[in-house]
């Protein structure tokens, strides 16, 4: 912990001191004033790079580096954001702009977080950098209730919002010169240069992120969330793999959302009718002065008595991890919207976790479970607008598609090098998912049901090691021979094997052997010329050169 507070003391003593090029014509160089860096502030005119990164080797690396990543309990996959082509032909149509971090503190404590940026990444890269520094260094080492928890994770939001304004001061102070020189220029060329340099400060004052954080200490689980990126919780219950949401989506989907704004003085009816609010999706954020300080000027929103697009988070209740809790999920909007988009399902949570559930039985790392499910996402999202009509509606739905992250958090389901069977693993599709939801929380189908008792069974991997599997104690033999091995372990397969290890004969080939010796060698031939698999086409015969 000193090595970041040290490193982080030399970064933040550092005051950034910016010049505005000359950018008017008749117009000399203007200094702007210095930016006082607070402790932990992050500031950065260019979205991928930041103050920190300048004293590494290695561009983009942070604070967080420093701390030790999740590598063993969690894993993320993600794809760029894409517009399709008639020709077949992709392309991004802006910046990555999604963010994310999954943090072991301790072996009881740990921070998982997933971002998704609008109208650049400045926002997003800001906060994904400040959270957690007002969350784990220090600030857990005295709570003893789970409201002390939550105090924490709002007061980190809180702090952060307010951080992130005061990094945009210099920002706020030139769009507001650049109205006034607007409003009062002669000059068509310097009015479209001003014109020009306002629109980028627009946007650059328009970024902002969602925020969805999931702490876990002491086997208990807390999230908190602003926007509409999802977290679902796995678990098993009466043999069935059961997916529950554990945060609300702050969206105009939302009626107490809605209502929030309506309260606001906000005609409820133009807010239901409504497809955005603002430039984005979501109803809450961290950062986009646009919706904030600046939100008179929004059209849409200039009616409201207060700011109507707030960073509060909402705190879910605490969660217990125990035996029977699988996995987590977290995911920005692009992966479960993209899978609507494609599909139509009125389930995507039980989709979702379904192609998750599958992919354990397939992959062998965290990250590949999570990418697999991401890229089998992205195929379904494509094939969707290749196969579509000319004029069908999922076409022009399916034409392009946001940035996707997941990040998942394995408590004890086993990966494909942890399974006790590999072959007679159970493949869940997300269609024998959806046959079962009910109330709140959709109900999944298991992977597979006989060895439903033995996951609730395993160790939790935030308390302990997972226990060894068959599949472990039969490639770990020590110093026995395989045919010793598997004798040592006949009674955990319940099969009868012989002196030699191997499996008791259960189908006689003693007429197939008499038949075969019966024959003359000319027979013998012809049957074993008759067993070659025959080609569906001619020989190839490669050229010779020359």
């Amino acid at each position: 912990m000193d090595k970041i507070k040290n490193r982080i003391a030399v970064n933040v003593n550092k005051c950034v001191q910016q010049k505005r090029k000359e950018c008017y014509e008749g117009t000399s160089e203007l200094d702007s004033p210095s930016i006082a860096l607070d402790e932990w502030v992050y500031v950065s005119e260019k979205p991928k790079t930041n103050q920190m990164a300048e004293d590494s080797d290695q561009e983009g690396a942070t604070w967080l580096d420093d701390l030790n990543v999740d590598k063993q309990c969690s894993g993320v996959g993600f794809s760029y954001n894409q517009v399709y082509k008639d020709d077949g032909y992709k392309h991004e149509y802006h910046t990555f702009e999604d963010k994310c971090f999954r943090i072991r503190i301790s072996d009881d404590c740990f921070l998982y977080g997933v971002f998704d940026g609008h109208c650049g990444i400045r926002a997003a890269e800001f906060v994904s950098q400040r959270l957690p520094a007002e969350i784990v260094l220090g600030q857990l080492s005295n709570v003893k209730t789970d409201a002390d928890v939550q105090n924490v994770l709002q007061q980190a939001y809180r702090t952060v919002e307010k951080a992130y304004f005061s990094s945009l001061d210099n920002l706020i102070a030139e769009r507001t010169s650049l109205q006034q020189d607007l409003l009062e220029s002669q000059s068509l060329a310097l009015k479209a240069k001003t014109a020009e340099r306002l629109r980028v400060v627009d946007e650059q004052l328009s970024s902002g992120t969602s925020a969805l954080v999931a702490l876990i200490l002491k086997n208990q689980l807390y999230v908190a969330n602003v926007g509409n990126s999802r977290a679902l919780l796995c678990s098993t219950e009466s043999g069935k793999l059961r997916v529950s949401l554990l945060n609300d989506d702050h969206t105009l989907e939302n009626e107490c959302e809605v209502q929030r704004l309506a309260d606001l003085g906000l005609p409820i009816e133009t807010i239901r009718n409504s497809k955005k609010f603002g430039q984005q999706l979501y109803t809450r954020c961290i950062g986009d002065y646009s919706v904030k300080g600046g939100y008179r000027d929004n059209e849409q929103m200039s009616a409201a008595s207060s700011e109507p697009v707030i960073a509060e988070p909402d705190l879910e209740e605490p969660i217990c991890i125990d035996s029977t809790c699988n996995f987590l999920l977290l995911m920005t909007d692009g992966v479960y919207r993209s899978l609507v988009d494609a599909t139509d399902t009125t389930h995507v949570n039980a989709d979702i976790a379904g192609m998750v559930a599958s992919e354990f039985t397939r992959q062998s790392t965290l990250n590949g479970v999570s990418q697999a499910v991401i890229d089998r996402i992205t195929r379904k999202h494509h094939d969707a607008y290749a196969l579509a009509q000319p004029g069908d509606p999922i076409q022009a739905k399916c034409s392009l598609r946001d940035d996707m992250t997941l990040l998942i958090v394995n408590f004890n389901y086993r990966l494909r090098t942890q399974s006790l069977d590999m072959t007679s693993s159970a493949q869940t599709s997300s269609s024998s998912l959806t046959q079962s939801m009910a109330s709140s929380a959709d109900d999944l189908t298991p992977t597979d049901t006989s060895s439903s008792s033995k996951q609730s069974e395993c160790c939790n991997p935030f308390k302990s090691q997972p226990t060894q599997s068959f599949l472990d104690a039969y490639m770990d033999s020590g110093s026995e021979s395989i045919v010793d091995s598997l004798k040592s372990n006949a009674s955990m397969t319940g099969l009868e094997l012989d002196k030699d290890g191997r499996l008791e004969p259960y189908v006689s080939f003693e007429d197939f052997h008499a038949a075969l010796a019966a024959m003359t060698e000319e027979e013998r031939k012809e049957f074993e010329l008759r067993l070659v698999p025959k080609m569906d086409c001619e020989t190839i015969m490669e050229q010779p050169e020359g």
